[in-house]
């Protein structure tokens, strides 16, 4: 199912007061991601993050590279407005800007280092153009960073809305080797896979969980009470009514010549 910037903007929005609560597998994504960035040489002296959110790596880079210079970027300017707040340090040397990637990549500047945590997999059919207008945009030596999903994410959910006859009404996902493929443009590359399992009390605490972090039906089409219904029938007959769904996180760091 195709969604919708707009969409995907209007989601962040709302969940922007709960995101920092519920994105526990952002925030620690976040982590292992700016864990590739160690003992990069030179330090970057202008950085682009694309999809800061509430700024869980924005933090980090801010006290790795106090020197740099900073264009910090979100498709929602509620999600924009809280990283601000929440990371006040270097104020003087970051532009924060709410756009998308294409247009972010627009802009005349150039970097040296350009990362961006769990955001790539919103991109539907845009992915392989940011992935080449960020090459465009690196100094020679440069470096992109990025962790996103793949498709084998939410696989009972997945599961779920096909028993019941329906799409499922999220971001169509690339397989790994898929983005392997788009960063072949990149002379040095870097891949690391992991799974995260996240157990939930019931199907409907999973759906929560996934609004609460912005992450619902960016689509556009309101899923049918009924279609619905049947899903969370399906997840509930497993385990007793709990359930265990997997994120499968691809982390990728790779460098210009």
């Amino acid at each position: 199912m195709t969604v919708r910037k707009e969409n995907i903007a209007e989601n962040f929005s709302r969940s922007s007061f709960s995101y920092a609560e519920h994105a526990f597998v952002q925030k620690r994504a976040a982590g292992k991601l700016y864990d590739m960035l160690n003992n990069l040489n030179p330090q970057p002296e202008k950085i682009i993050e694309i999809g800061c959110g509430t700024g869980f790596l924005t933090e980090k880079l801010f006290a790795g590279f106090p020197e740099a210079s900073f264009l910090i970027c979100d498709l929602s300017d509620e999600m924009l407005k809280r990283c601000k707040t929440e990371n006040p340090e270097l104020r003087g040397n970051v532009v924060y800007k709410a756009c998308d990637a294409l247009d972010a990549l627009a802009f005349p500047e150039t970097f040296d280092l350009a990362v961006s945590g769990l955001t790539f997999q919103w991109m539907e059919d845009t992915l392989p153009v940011v992935i080449k207008n960020i090459y465009e945009k690196l100094n020679h030596g440069g470096a992109l960073a990025f962790s996103t999903l793949t498709d084998k994410t939410f696989p009972k959910l997945r599961e779920a809305f096909a028993s019941a006859g329906s799409i499922f009404p999220g971001p169509q996902l690339y397989p790994a080797q898929d983005i392997r493929s788009m960063c072949s443009i990149f002379e040095t590359c870097r891949f690391s896979e992991e799974t995260e399992y996240v157990d939930f009390a019931s199907p409907l605490d999973f759906l929560r969980h996934i609004k609460r972090t912005g992450a619902g039906n960016a689509s556009g089409k309101p899923i049918p009470p009924s279609i619905l219904k049947k899903a969370i029938e399906y997840l509930a007959g497993e385990n007793n009514g709990t359930l265990r769904e997997e994120y499968h996180l691809m982390f990728c760091y790779l460098k210009k010549s």
